[in-house]
């Protein structure tokens, strides 16, 4: 290890002890509590169930990589302290140990940002700027609001997975456009753990390859389309993401007989399409529902004249609402534990009240996984909905990129001019998953801020490369930067 490089490492240790005090006894809440239940039953129990008592029925609920390394942490708690109840893992000293996996992540992600600037020729100052970019979001940049979900302070899956996706597509830039087959195999089984992470990615990496397919035709001479390094480029490619995939499939399909990652997709599926449904009152609305930042929604609410009151039960946007307060949130909340789709106020809690009322069908019928059965059928009269409103559907893409991606779209599609212009393949690349992913948030799902935090460090990096292409060609000192060709190899790539 050259000094150079072992004193950016020195760096990024000392950003990672600083995040330290981040850390704390939080209690765990909502779509982390779930997954810290699983982790406890595997490290307990080795059994992946969401189950808090025996017998312990097999799930699907969760993607497997967060869950397994946080019952590898509780078991290194428990090895230093002793086994506790479980409920002594959810706040308190043990949340704060558990959470510290975090670092972990967080110091992967830092890497991957340096290595991914030294890759693109930055010198050590932009990597370490790009390497405290991506740290600050999930650190002392996290919205108070949102740090149960976000951060190192949670554990939610937005940091393993950003990390892991700004390492495999720095690796999948490489292999890319210098022709290295053992990069692209690193990044393929890097893209299959993220799929492990966030499920999401299962659907966003199959368009990403296509992406890269047409980029290599269009930049690579005809006769060298169908040579024999080309073919393993594609198996390579493809062959370590599809086994992990379909492994932890089979898994699934072996213990609850349905052959997918995880479960959960049925009511985001079902709630994107009932929003489909919504009036153009409704449609004008959202931009002010959704906006992602206060100050964005103050400039909608003096734009559209809507307000907090609109959001609330009787207001123009019940509807938009994800909780209504009081009698009515009450009554809200009701309607989805009793499986009462029809007395729902919220479209939310719509989507959610007809999940139960396919579990209660389901278990009552003696289905052999009842949430699978009814996962499957409440994701099935989503697509329904959203088949019949296509247009709404498309439509909608605006205020759930502003909602969920207010910055990194616009910063995404900013890199993808700019490497047109420059020529730049290799930046196109890069930024490709982080693309993907975004689209299919907001073509799937209701795009909440939080899916933002999974892409944000991918766009954050490629930001950074542009400032450092454009400070190294004199702009704004002289003039813009000169059109450059591509890296050596891109043109003969893979």
């Amino acid at each position: 290890m050259t000094r150079p490089t072992r004193l950016t490492a020195l760096v990024l240790v000392v950003l990672c002890a600083l995040a330290l005090p981040e850390v704390t006894g939080r209690p765990v809440v909502k779509d982390a509590a779930e997954s810290l239940w699983i982790a406890l039953n595997v490290a307990h129990h080795q059994v992946y169930s969401e189950d808090e008592q025996p017998p312990y029925g097999p799930t699907m609920v969760r993607e497997p990589i967060p869950i397994l390394v946080s019952a590898a942490s509780i078991r290194l708690v428990d090895a230093a302290l002793g086994p506790a109840a479980p409920e002594a893992y959810f706040s308190g000293d043990r949340a704060r140990y558990l959470k510290l996996q975090n670092l972990l992540w967080l110091a992967l992600l830092m890497a991957s940002a340096a290595w991914a600037a030294h890759c693109f020729g930055l010198s050590r100052a932009w990597q370490l700027l790009a390497a405290l970019a991506v740290e600050l979001p999930f650190t002392l940049l996290v919205p108070p609001n949102a740090r149960y979900a976000i951060g190192v302070d949670s554990l939610c899956t937005e940091l393993p997975g950003a990390a892991l996706l700004c390492c495999a597509s720095t690796a999948l830039t490489i292999g890319f456009t210098r022709r290295r087959l053992p990069m692209l195999g690193l990044a393929s089984g890097l893209f299959g753990l993220l799929a492990l992470t966030k499920a999401g990615f299962f659907y966003a990496y199959p368009p990403v390859l296509v992406c890269l397919a047409v980029l290599y035709f269009a930049v690579t001479a005809r006769a060298r389309w169908f040579r024999t390094r080309t073919v393993l480029a594609v198996l390579v490619l493809a062959l370590p993401f599809a086994a992990l995939s379909s492994a932890w499939m089979a898994r699934n399909e072996a213990r609850t007989g349905y052959f997918q990652l995880a479960e959960r997709g049925g009511p985001i599926v079902l709630y994107r399409g009932l929003l489909d449904g919504m009036n153009g009152r409704e449609y004008a609305g959202s931009f002010y529902a959704w906006a992602a930042t206060g100050t964005v929604a103050h400039a909608l609410r003096l734009i559209t004249g809507f307000r907090d009151a609109d959001l609330e039960a009787g207001g123009r946007l019940q509807h938009l609402a994800m909780g209504l307060g009081g009698a009515a949130g009450r009554r809200d909340q009701e309607s989805e534990d009793t499986g009462r789709p029809e007395e729902a106020l919220t479209w939310y809690r719509e989507s959610r009240a007809t999940y139960e009322r396919y579990l209660r069908q389901e278990r009552a019928a003696g289905a052999r996984y009842a949430p699978g059965a009814a996962d499957k059928l409440t994701q099935e009269d989503g697509f329904k909905l959203i088949q019949r409103r296509l247009f709404m559907h498309f439509a909608l893409f605006a205020p759930l990129l502003l909602r969920g991606a207010t910055v990194i779209f616009p910063l995404l599609i900013l890199t993808l001019v700019y490497a047109r212009a420059a020529r730049r393949a290799d930046l196109v690349v890069f930024i490709l998953p982080a693309l993907w992913i975004v689209l299919f948030y907001a073509m799937i799902t209701h795009f909440v801020q939080r899916y933002g935090w999974l892409p944000r460090p991918a766009s954050t990096i490629a930001l950074v490369i542009i400032a450092a292409e454009l400070w190294r060609h004199g702009w704004p000192r002289n003039r813009a930067p000169a059109r450059s060709s591509m890296r050596a190899g891109a043109a003969d790539a893979t």
